[in-house]
């Protein structure tokens, strides 16, 4: 395959342009092997970072960095477990997504405090793919997450 092809079967494993720029507000800043900026027409593209190596071993160098001068420039692009790796560790929410006999979509999220789950467990919605409700799914994170913050900074004052 050229690799124009296989950009477009890897771009399905990266969130889309509307959820990485949420969720660049919300402060995420981690390692990410894609990022969005704008292309030759004006219009904002998913980019793969070129390798700054050949060697196989040298792989963690292709990524867009934390911390990092390109970030003014780019909304990195996570993939999705990143995404759900980062809620669950930073946050302790914790998402689940299954399925239903029907071959539906759907998904829960917990707050996980220690070792215990909360009892409250929000399933909502039934989608009939598997990025519409992993999209879904992290949009009510980042709800939930600015909901809290907005909560605490009203306590804090």
């Amino acid at each position: 395959m050229k690799n124009g092809k296989n950009n477009k079967i890897m771009n399905k494993e990266f969130v889309p342009l509307e959820i990485a720029r949420e969720l660049k507000e919300i402060g995420f800043d981690e390692e990410c092997f894609a990022g969005f900026q704008l292309d030759h027409k004006n219009q904002m593209k998913l980019f793969f970072k070129p390798s700054q190596s050949k060697s196989l071993t040298k792989i963690a160098t292709n990524v867009y960095g934390r911390y990092c001068h390109q970030n003014n420039h780019v909304i990195k692009a996570p993939l999705y477990q990143q995404v759900f790796r980062w809620f669950m560790e930073r946050y302790n929410l914790v998402a689940s997504i299954s399925t239903w006999d029907d071959g539906t979509f759907h998904y829960s999220i917990k707050n996980l405090t220690g070792l215990i789950y909360d009892i409250n467990c929000n399933h909502i919605g039934y989608f009939d793919s598997l990025e519409k409700v992993q999209d879904e799914c992290i949009e009510n994170l980042i709800s939930l997450l600015k909901k809290d913050l907005e909560e605490n900074a009203v306590t804090r004052n």
